[in-house]
């Protein structure tokens, strides 16, 4: 049987197809402006190549956000495109915990800290602890937002923390680093195929489908003056739309 891995994270949209013993195809794509039009041909083609029927998928595994809404609607449509005609099953996870997995070492304070916003950043805590000899990987909280402020206040009271982040978050360190802390290189915050392969082996799966993790919400509200004023409406006619559709539902 084959376990198709969809899943993203700074930026990439990527995917993996694995038997049950090793993975056998894994491709990133620096989530193009088109990926919605190429992610599932590119799962077609990769099958193609290495001999897989796509009626030998038997189940998917794929990340749910919170991150990029865009990239969280494509991973997780192209999963249910796939799953529902034949009723496959479907396990998920969060990104932040995608990025847990990669955690190097036994510790009670493996923070993930990834950009949501300009001044805001999505956050949880994890336990890494061995469990015969395979690091097994538990949410210790929720996902929460926080500022880098807020993050800093937290964590000066907590004893050493090792930290899973995005580049941002890395440029925010260089010049205010975080107490008691040890930011582990960048490419810890891309999610590691190979970690999701092992976690696909143990996860629990479901016909039920998955829900979208959006802690945030969308800038669409907050955007749509510049939008539509760049497509040539005045904030007046702006505003007669609006209130026309308002009353109409």
């Amino acid at each position: 049987m084959i376990t198709l891995i969809l899943y993203n994270s700074q930026g990439y949209i990527s995917y993996a197809l694995a038997d049950d013993t090793r993975i056998v195809h894994t491709t990133s794509l620096y989530s193009p402006k088109n990926s919605t039009e190429i992610y599932m041909p590119h799962i077609e083609h990769a099958c193609s190549t290495r001999g897989i029927s796509p009626c030998a998928i038997g189940r998917i595994l794929c990340t749910v956000g919170p991150t990029s809404f865009t990239a969280t609607r494509l991973i997780l449509s192209t999963a249910l495109g796939i799953a529902l005609p034949r009723s496959l099953p479907i396990a998920s996870l969060t990104t932040l915990h995608s990025l847990a997995l990669n955690a190097p070492i036994e510790t009670d304070s493996l923070w993930i800290v990834l950009q949501a916003q300009k001044h805001a950043f999505y956050t949880q805590c994890f336990h890494a602890r061995y469990n015969q000899n395979s690091l097994e990987i538990h949410s210790a909280n929720e996902i929460t937002l926080n500022t880098y402020e807020n993050l800093c206040t937290m964590l000066s009271s907590s004893p050493h923390t090792y930290l899973i982040a995005d580049e941002y978050v890395h440029e925010l360190y260089s010049k205010n680093p975080l107490p008691s802390c040890t930011l582990l290189p960048l490419h810890y915050a891309i999610p590691s195929p190979f970690a999701l392969y092992g976690y696909s082996q143990k996860a629990h799966y479901s016909t039920d489908v998955p829900e979208a993790c959006y802690i945030r919400t969308t800038d669409a509200e907050q955007n749509i003056m510049d939008i539509a004023q760049k497509l040539g409406y005045s904030p007046q006619e702006i505003h007669d739309i609006y209130s026309k559709n308002i009353a109409e539902t």
